[in-house]
Formats: C-alpha cells, sequence, structure tokens
C-alpha cells in the first residue's frame, strides 16, 4: 500500500498517474461534488449479500445519501467522456476505434483499465 488507508489507496490506483494529490483532487469529495459511486467492500467469508447485519448496513448507507441512487452499470454512468480520455490519455485513435467497437462504454473501461495496469508495473 503507498497510502495510509485503503479508501485513499483505492482513490490513489483510480489516479493515471503516480500523485496522491492529484488523485484525491480528481476524485475525492468535495463540497461541490453532485455525483459520487459508493463502492461497498465486504468479507463473504463472514457475510452474504441477503445477510441481515449486512442488509441493515446497506440501509444505514441509503438512507444517509441525500438524492438520488443509482444502481445502473458503472459504464453508463460515464457523463464527460472526453474529460475521461484526457484524464487517462486515450488518443482521438483509439476513442475512434472503441466508438466503433459492439459495446464503447465497455471499450472504454478496458482502455482505462489497462492503463491502470500497466501504470502499477512502472510504480518506483
Amino acid at each position: 500500500m503507498y497510502t495510509r488507508g485503503l479508501a485513499t489507496e483505492i482513490l490513489y490506483c483510480l489516479s493515471p498517474n503516480r500523485s496522491i494529490t492529484h488523485a484525491l483532487d480528481t476524485f475525492g469529495i468535495k463540497a461541490s461534488t453532485k455525483e459520487l459511486i459508493i463502492g461497498i467492500i465486504y468479507s463473504t467469508d463472514f457475510y452474504q449479500p441477503n445477510d441481515a447485519v449486512l442488509q441493515s448496513y446497506l440501509s444505514q448507507i441509503v438512507n444517509t445519501i441525500q438524492g438520488t441512487i443509482n444502481t445502473g452499470s458503472l459504464t453508463q454512468l460515464v457523463k464527460n467522456t472526453d474529460k475521461v480520455c484526457q484524464e487517462y490519455g486515450i488518443t482521438n485513435l483509439e476513442r475512434s476505434l472503441t466508438n466503433k467497437s459492439d459495446d464503447p462504454h465497455r471499450s472504454l473501461l478496458e482502455s482505462i483499465l489497462s492503463r491502470m495496469a500497466s501504470r502499477d508495473l512502472f510504480r518506483s
């Protein structure tokens, strides 16, 4: 781990570069944040999806959210693909190829994940 906490490490891994500050500025929550993605990580050794304790915890999270909850596909939630492509260095050629694929959102996601994975190979 390169950061001091799991939540910060997840944000750091989302970032296309090695700057923790950039990751927190780009992906962290601010007072002006209008949309966010909540990821829930739990051990299937302790909880099953229908477990009462887990369901109670999820209900608390849902009740805390002030706004509309969208449980749609993550790839469909991307609103500003231009900014995403710029942030991850997706070229116009690569973008045109992903747009021609059977599932452009999935192809874009695969391009981003490839960059994340390769960045980890070259961490110093």
